[in-house]
């Protein structure tokens, strides 16, 4: 079985700073576009591997003041977080390219990407 995706990424915060608001209302929920990651998952039933590829991400926001970032993406498997792997840093570029590999044998899981 495999999967490729390009999956949009969002942040959101509450903009609920008013303590006269009705407590039975749910709070007001602002989204932020912070880019999209592309990436590419296989399992291989037979000899129980899973391999994750992370090929890059696009529109990146700006985290340093120099108008740029440094990311990279944090892989880990739930329910234990346990291992933590992570792609090289890409010093001051917005739209990355990685192309790197990580396969993950003998486990039953979840997965949970940040970036």
């Amino acid at each position: 079985m495999s999967l490729m995706r390009f999956l949009s990424l969002k942040k959101t915060a509450s903009t609920d700073g008013k303590s006269n608001q009705d407590p039975n209302k749910s709070p007001i929920l602002e989204s932020t576009d912070i880019g999209a990651i592309n990436f590419s998952i296989h399992y291989d039933h037979f000899d129980n591997i899973l391999t994750i590829k992370i090929i890059r991400a696009i529109k990146l926001p700006a985290m340093d003041i120099t108008g740029t970032s440094d990311p990279y993406v944090k892989i880990s498997l739930l329910p234990d977080k346990r291992p933590v792997l992570k792609t090289n840093v890409k010093r001051k570029n917005l739209n990355p390219i990685w192309n790197e590999t990580f396969a993950f044998e003998g486990m039953q899981f979840y997965l949970k990407f940040l970036l």
